[in-house]
């Protein structure tokens, strides 16, 4: 696995928007439906393979924190943490407050330092000596945005055009990847697939759960996820690195 450091998601998959539900007794129907049991289920799913990366990472000999495995454990596992929170109003656990979106959108902050940290190193290695700054004045400016927003609406004014930056700056960095053909060890088409995914996801979370459909986000999340985890775990590259030392024995033999 590379270890220039990477990206980070975003996700994704960052779903700060505002829930219309308010506080709710739990009853079976809030349980049983389709925005709860999906919410739900994509955290689940995104714990598991932020796991599992976290295993990947730590079996890697040579293991740096920019490295791409490690980036993505962090931001799916505060990616499951962000769904869960957004289930609990749904089932009337705890009110939809400002209180409480400032706390998911502080649960996002963990998924966009790792964002900014592999996009620079990806698109900016030159700049090296400027990362930690970038990447600090990106977190201050997530946390003014934050505490000074009055409202949820405006502490989204004020951090969308970071995330929508990030994602655009991704997509256009594993475009570039596979265009040019860095990386091999990951998948870069798929990693536009997967980033192309998280911005319908992000897009359209709010207008798909309008018409009572919230959960297709969920879905789209879920698959963006899994298709982020496999470009990165690369199953092809390892393939053609066993056949081509295949290759290499055989010709040393004769």
């Amino acid at each position: 696995m590379p270890s220039e450091g990477f990206l980070g998601s975003l996700i994704i998959i960052i779903h700060i928007e505002e829930c219309p539900y308010q506080g709710v007794p739990i009853t079976l129907q809030t349980i049983l439906d389709p925005t709860v049991i999906s919410s739900l289920t994509t955290a689940f799913l995104s714990f598991c393979l932020s796991t599992y990366l976290y295993y990947l990472w730590r079996r890697q000999a040579n293991r740096l924190y920019t490295d791409l495995p490690l980036m993505f454990s962090i931001i799916f596992v505060s990616s499951a943490v962000s769904q869960v929170l957004q289930a609990l109003p749904l089932l009337g656990i705890i009110g939809d407050s400002v209180e409480m979106f400032r706390i998911r959108a502080f649960v996002v902050l963990v998924m966009v330092i790792p964002m900014v940290v592999v996009l620079l190193s990806i698109l900016a290695p030159r700049w090296k000596r400027h990362h930690t700054k970038i990447t600090a004045a990106s977190a201050l400016y997530w946390i003014a945005a934050t505490f000074l927003g009055t409202s949820r609406e405006q502490i989204m004014t004020m951090v969308m055009p970071l995330l929508l930056v990030l994602m655009v700056g991704w997509l256009v960095m594993f475009t570039i990847t596979w265009k040019t053909g860095r990386l091999k060890e990951v998948r870069s088409d798929l990693m536009v697939f997967a980033t192309i995914l998280s911005l319908i996801s992000q897009g359209g979370k709010i207008a798909m759960m309008a018409i009572g459909i919230g959960f297709v986000a969920d879905i789209i999340t879920a698959i963006s996820v899994i298709t982020y985890t496999v470009a990165m775990v690369n199953p092809w590259y390892k393939r053609e690195q066993a056949s081509a030392d295949s290759v290499e024995v055989a010709a040393a033999v004769y």
